[in-house]
């Protein structure tokens, strides 16, 4: 027979490894704050509205502080000026789902001014013995292949369970560029990852015990004047994310100071595991307008025109369109829009709104700040979203989806404490309308320690067969100038005993840290336990990477 370690001696060992292998690095570095909206995510990660004109570059690792006061950590990889996907690391990663359209406060190590050097006054050269030996050349900063990446492994198992549920996932990931490749004006972008599953919860996926690599991106880039650029491979454009990954070119030119034009069309790859594919051919032009400056008056609108055939028939045909305004500091607007048009075969193909995201925010005072939004969604019915879904497509499927509106406040409070509420109304023709209301009051630089905070969050929950309150504990205690952070968290739920519920229970709790072990490694881990709803389970990871 078979045997396997108990899941407890699994997180014993990993622990011990995780402890085993810290080194503490101080180093002190100026601290940036930059305050962002989630525009769209992908499985790669998340595209935020600030890139390099807000300190923002490719390989810089931070951390990102949501509303209710938890903290992620991320990583950018790629950054234009004003947009960037980052990567979220470890546990963050499972929230990516729930953070469209919010808005989010980066912390960074800000990139240190170049240094002046004073000039030679020629009264005042060092004396040099007519016999000295000849000083040894400077060092010369490599002109062509400069390389910037990072490469990682990271090891998941879940254990414990009542269900046979148990199973492990290994992903071994890259990212990376090189500017000047061969002493040309040419870069080269890369991202993916390659995944191994095993277990009794993953017997009957696709992918048991098989190695299934994903290829985010891979592609040459050439500047053209101005901003202007040519890229071409598999991309998935800045400019405009909703265009979604393909295996293609891509042209943008800069006409005037304010106004720049794009064009970029290829094949989209398969959805499920991105190999390439030649079903679905995609087109798209482009404008962007912007004028003002951050921080003062200033809009910023893309819009393009998207069509699609899928299998040599017309599948898509859709206008995108982003785009940012503010009038100063003290308010800012977001909003991102798909529209698309009646072209495809299908049963319930029709002229639609099929998302929208609209967030304002208004800083009235320290004591106030006030947010409003609108989010819609409704899925399009085109050949290619029917051959997606592994299951027999109903036309019900193809409803008008849900509108969801939404209002908030902030408060920066005396003795370091910040007090954020929301109350959130939901139409769905899939799900009983809801009303759900959450507050958080967070707490920062606990006791003088600098951007350690702990903080609790309480919610409704609002279901068809049950209905109570939530909660959630969390803290993010950073150590040696943030070398190492942990991050310990745990929730608990009152569901109503009066209709079925099981009262009070701990839904799960967990630690997770961070480590920067040197200057090139960094190591995280974390433990979580979860119960409940038939859910018994304990996982465990442990990652390792390496940047250069």
């Amino acid at each position: 027979m078979k045997r396997t370690l108990p899941a407890k001696t699994w997180v014993k060992v990993g622990m011990q490894l995780l402890l085993s292998g810290w080194v503490c690095a101080a180093g002190a570095a100026e601290t940036q704050r930059t305050a962002a909206n989630i525009t769209y995510r992908i499985p790669e990660g998340v595209y935020i509205n600030a890139g390099t004109d807000q300190g923002l570059r490719q390989g810089l690792v931070g951390s990102m502080v949501l509303e209710d006061g938890r903290t992620l950590v991320f990583e950018v990889m790629q950054a234009a000026r004003n947009t960037a996907l980052l990567r979220l690391d470890g546990a963050g990663s499972s929230l990516v789902g729930s953070l469209q359209a919010r808005p989010v406060e980066l912390v960074f190590e800000a990139a240190a001014p170049p240094e002046e050097k004073a000039k030679p006054s020629g009264k005042d050269e060092p004396f040099v013995p007519l016999l000295a030996p000849a000083r040894r050349a400077p060092e010369v900063a490599p002109t062509q292949n400069i390389s910037h990446g990072n490469v990682g492994v990271r090891q998941t198992y879940q254990g414990g369970t009542d269900n046979q549920q148990d199973y492990a996932v290994t992903r071994i990931y890259t990212s990376g560029n090189i500017d000047r490749l061969f002493g040309s004006a040419w870069s080269f972008n890369w991202s993916g990852n390659a995944r191994y599953r095993t277990g009794d919860g993953y017997r009957s996926h696709p992918e048991f015990e098989t190695v299934q690599p994903l290829i985010y991106s891979a592609m040459l880039q050439h500047p053209l004047a101005g901003d202007g650029f040519v890229r071409m491979g598999r991309f998935l454009p800045l400019e405009l994310p909703g265009i979604g990954y393909l295996d293609g070119a891509q042209a943008e030119v800069e006409t005037t100071g304010r106004w720049r034009f794009g064009a970029v069309g290829g094949l989209k790859p398969k959805r499920i595991d991105l190999d390439v594919s030649g079903d679905e051919p995609t087109v798209a032009g482009y404008a962007t307008f912007e004028a003002g400056r951050r921080n003062s008056a200033y809009y910023s609108g893309t819009a393009g025109l998207l069509g699609a055939l899928y299998k040599g028939e017309a599948d898509r045909l859709a206008v995108l369109f982003d785009q940012r305004a503010g009038f100063g500091p003290r308010f800012n607007l977001f909003s991102t829009a798909e529209f698309d048009f009646d072209v495809a075969n299908t049963t319930n193909s029709q002229t639609q709104l099929s998302r929208l995201d609209l967030v304002a925010t208004s800083r009235l005072h320290s004591l106030l700040t006030l947010r409003a939004g609108a989010d819609h969604w409704q899925r399009t019915d085109s050949q290619a979203q029917r051959d997606l879904l592994p299951f027999i497509v109903n036309d019900q499927l193809f409803d008008d989806g849900y509108w969801r509106y939404w209002i908030g406040a902030q408060h920066d409070l005396p003795w370091r404490l910040n007090l954020n509420e929301e109350v959130a109304y939901t139409v769905s023709d899939a799900t009983d309308d809801a009303m759900r209301w959450r507050v958080g009051l967070t707490r920062s630089s606990l006791f003088g320690w600098t951007f350690a905070n702990l903080g609790a969050t309480l919610y409704n929950l609002e279901a068809q067969d049950a209905s109570g309150y939530g909660g959630l504990l969390r803290a993010y205690l950073p150590f040696w100038n943030g070398r190492l952070a942990i991050r310990p968290s745990a929730s608990l739920r009152w569901l109503d005993p009066d209709n079925g519920g099981d009262g009070l229970s701990v839904t799960y709790y967990a630690i997770h840290l961070d480590g920067r072990i040197s200057r090139h490694w960094t190591l995280t881990g974390g433990l979580t336990s979860t119960s409940g709803d038939g859910a018994d389970a304990l996982l465990f990871d442990l990652g390792l990477r390496y940047s250069w």
